[in-house]
């Protein structure tokens, strides 16, 4: 199957251009891979698996309608993917959803594009008079927009003319299928694991127990209470506490880790090489990885820890949650500091429950986390949503209808039982309620 891959790829500095690194030869195997990128400086390495190709390019629309399907990689990062979900509107395809909740996306693409407007609108349309007034306070400063995408995630903008939909965890799955509006898949993350001729690193042997948060850190990343606990912790001074990646506001840490006194324990690296960070993740004792609120994403940090076998904190939410109990250790967002400082006190008190832990994370990364299983389920995706085409068009066309033709007047209820008589008719009397998964999805790697 010949196909289009829209994506951020390396050495792009999200997590979602080393998915798409990871799943590139399996991919191969399976497809012709097109892979187009708005980044120039794209890792050589790549072309070994796929034709690499500029986007916006002359001839690039063209160029799109000679793949059977196009996929677009899609997260909440506007730097990274507000290109992308322009072109996904306007060329239908099949979305891989990294993220649940895209009030970053959707506003850094709006503001970007100087249409502020436009972004009040998206808000009233999908959520009414109140979706308005938050998204007025979010552009006023009056709220944050970690709290304005709990509520309002905006998921549904970014799928809207989609063909079909991967996504990376159960409970998306699940909120989707039940929508019944594309063929939709999950499959966990890709990895590769790096081979580990010596087996396990026994963890927390060391006269100091060595700690690392890395990746883009913003205050859903939990770093305050981080340092609040650590404070706490007897023998405090026997602990390093290392943050690599983008912090949201570094003079801010700073100075609480200063009033903490803990300030000699921490230390903000900044981005660093790839080969520096892996070396770090492999020193460390225990990694810490909170999340919350959770934008319904998966964690490709996580993958990372386990595949150097470390030990690590998440909070129980969202995908986070679905993970098997022994290859995290689990902390309470209403409780965040106490379990904190225990699980840091555990470096010392039961370093051999923290080894095994980051064993059976090795092992859940091999499991379900496989490349090949990941461009299996593209693949048959893809083929599923081409055959969707039809009823993607009619949707579309009924939509159309009652935005601005003469459905324009009917109650939303009204509109939308005869927008489903439209694709009815145009597409077979079952059109209107194709099962999500065509049937195959539920035995899908999830």
């Amino acid at each position: 199957m010949k196909l289009n891959i829209v994506s951020p790829v390396p050495p792009a500095r999200t997590s979602i251009a080393g998915d798409l690194w990871h799943s590139l030869p399996a991919l191969q195997e399976v497809s012709d891979v097109t892979l187009w990128t708005n980044h120039r400086d794209w890792d050589p390495e790549l072309e070994q698996f796929a034709d690499v190709r500029c986007f916006p390019e002359t001839g690039f629309w063209h160029e799109l309608h000679k793949a059977e399907m196009t996929v677009y990689h899609i997260g909440n990062n506007h730097e990274f993917h507000s290109q992308i979900w322009d072109i996904s509107r306007r060329h239908p395809g099949v979305v891989i959803l990294h993220d649940m909740a895209l009030q970053h996306l959707f506003t850094g693409f709006f503001r970007v594009t100087n249409d502020t407007q436009g972004y009040l609108r998206l808000m009233l349309e999908h959520y009414g008079p109140e979706g308005a007034r938050s998204a007025r306070e979010l552009l006023d400063g009056r709220r944050a927009t970690e709290d304005v995408a709990r509520e309002f995630p905006l998921t549904l903008p970014a799928i809207e003319n989609a063909l079909g939909v991967l996504v990376h965890s159960r409970d998306a799955f699940d909120r989707l299928a039940r929508l019944k509006r594309w063929p939709v898949a999950s499959a966990g993350l890709p990895f590769s694991p790096t081979a580990r001729p010596g087996g396990v690193v026994p963890r927390g042997g060391g006269r100091k127990r060595r700690l690392i948060a890395f990746g883009f850190l913003g205050p859903n990343r939990r770093l305050d209470s981080i340092l609040r606990a650590l404070a706490t912790v007897e023998e405090r001074s026997s602990y390093q506490l290392d943050i690599y990646g983008s912090v949201w506001d570094p003079e801010h840490l700073e100075k609480l880790a200063r009033s903490l006194g803990i300030n000699e324990l921490v230390t903000l690296h900044g981005f660093v090489p790839s080969e520096e960070l892996e070396e770090a993740i492999e020193k460390a004792d225990l990694a810490i990885n909170l999340r919350f609120p959770t934008m319904g994403e998966s964690s490709g940090s996580q993958l990372r820890i386990w595949d150097h076998a470390l030990p690590s904190l998440v909070t129980r939410t969202g995908w986070y949650s679905e993970l098997p109990d022994d290859t995290v250790a689990f902390v309470r967002q209403e409780h965040e500091v106490d379990d904190i400082r225990l699980q840091l006190q555990s470096l010392f008190s039961a370093p051999a429950a923290l080894t095994h832990m980051g064993a059976r994370g090795r092992l859940h990364l091999e499991q379900e986390h496989s490349p090949r299983a990941y461009a299996r389920q593209i693949v048959d995706l893809a083929r599923r949503a081409a055959s969707f085409r039809a009823q993607a068009s009619a949707r579309l066309v009924a939509r159309k209808i009652g935005s601005d033709g003469p459905m324009a007047s009917l109650s939303p209820t009204s509109a939308r039982r005869v927008s489903s008589r439209i694709i009815s008719v145009l597409c077979g009397d079952d059109a209107g309620t194709i099962p999500p998964s065509g049937g195959e999805a539920d035995s899908g790697d999830r």
